[in-house]
């Protein structure tokens, strides 16, 4: 049947093939690991060659300041006071609903431009 460099498949004894073919999975295994590392050195190195890193690159996470994440409208900044209290110092964004204090003054005939700041 087949024959290789040296060694016949068909007169082989079953503890020679399973010596063979551990053999050629050893091979395989090293030859697999090789071109691996080739490869993942050729991907670093294009990676390298457009500014990232296989970490920025396949987690999303980007280091440039145009990739930086936006403050969200949602909060987190302070907002300064368009509405003030004189007397007692409350103080109102005019975002939201209106405070206490105010719809209590407003209730007693004052106007919202008397509250207003600056």
């Amino acid at each position: 049947m087949a024959k290789g460099a040296g060694f016949d498949l068909d007169t082989a004894s079953l503890e020679e093939l399973e010596a063979q073919r551990q053999q050629i999975e050893a091979k395989i295994a090293a030859l697999r690991a090789e071109r691996r590392e080739g490869v993942l050195s050729q991907v670093r190195e294009l990676l390298a060659s457009i500014g990232e890193t296989p970490e920025t690159a396949f987690t999303g996470r980007r280091r440039s300041a145009a990739a930086a994440p936006r403050p969200s409208s949602g909060g987190g900044g302070r907002i300064e006071a368009k509405y003030r209290d004189a007397e007692t110092g409350n103080t109102w964004t005019g975002r939201g609903k209106q405070p206490v204090w105010l719809r209590e003054r407003l209730g007693q005939g004052a106007t919202l431009d008397q509250f207003k700041v600056g």
